[in-house]
């Protein structure tokens, strides 16, 4: 009796199919991913998937009609039977019209039908699947990284906190020295140098004004320290960005 064939060709979707997928493609892209959710890159896995000879020894082995054939077999037949089977299937690739053609040749029109239906879901699924798996590897790597960038950015602000407190307190200590000098020379304002008077040294601002400055560093807040440094500015801004 003579045997049935099934043919399907394939082609690239519609780029505008992928419109959604946009906004992800460019993450990936900047990322330096070179996966791509868009026609090409369904149509490539597809044709990919389809040429897999394991992946289709796989599926034949799972189909209740081909199990039942295999099932009073033993092993060594077994495999011989299912590279026949497998050699059923035909997958051929026309470059010039990007066209992918999967043709499947069966015995039985019933069998064969519900066979070659399978095969075209399940390895559609597949490749859904395996875009997925790939999208989420992505995401993962990501994370991971942006992980690591954040972690490492917190550790720098605290680096910029811990080295404007001990500029804090440097500073401190030179006005301590300048208000023990201008309390000894009895100082207590810049009005009390002589007239016309040139002042040079920072004591001779006048006790006064260096307790002035000594108690409002002492009082400054952590938050608003660091918010004064211009390293936290450019720091912060690659955090929130």
């Amino acid at each position: 009796p003579g045997s049935y064939v099934y043919k399907a060709k394939i082609s690239k979707s519609q780029r505008s199919v992928f419109n959604g997928y946009t906004s992800l493609n460019k993450i990936l892209l900047s990322n330096s991913f070179t996966f791509q959710i868009n026609p090409e890159s369904v149509f490539n896995h597809f044709l990919r998937k389809a040429n897999d000879y394991d992946a289709i020894v796989s599926f034949l082995s799972d189909e209740p009609f081909v199990k039942l054939i295999l099932s009073n077999l033993d092993d060594t037949l077994k495999q011989k039977v299912l590279m026949k089977y497998t050699e059923s299937f035909k997958i051929s690739f026309e470059p010039n019209l990007k066209i992918i053609t999967v043709e499947f040749e069966w015995l039985n029109g019933i069998e064969g039908r519900k066979i070659f239906e399978n095969f075209m879901k399940k390895f559609l699924e597949k490749v859904k699947l395996d875009i997925i798996d790939e999208a989420t590897q992505a995401k993962e790597i990501i994370n991971s990284v942006n992980n690591d960038q954040l972690e490492n950015l917190k550790f720098e602000m605290k680096n910029i906190l811990e080295y404007e407190k001990k500029r804090v307190a440097r500073e401190i200590l030179i006005l301590q020295d300048n208000y023990k000098i201008a309390k000894l020379l009895n100082i207590e304002n810049v009005y009390d140098l002589p007239k016309n008077s040139i002042r040079t040294k920072d004591y001779e601002r006048g006790f006064k004004a260096i307790e002035e400055e000594i108690n409002i560093l002492k009082d400054t807040s952590d938050e608003n320290l660091i918010f004064k440094s211009f390293d936290y500015l450019r720091v912060n801004k690659k955090i929130y960005n």
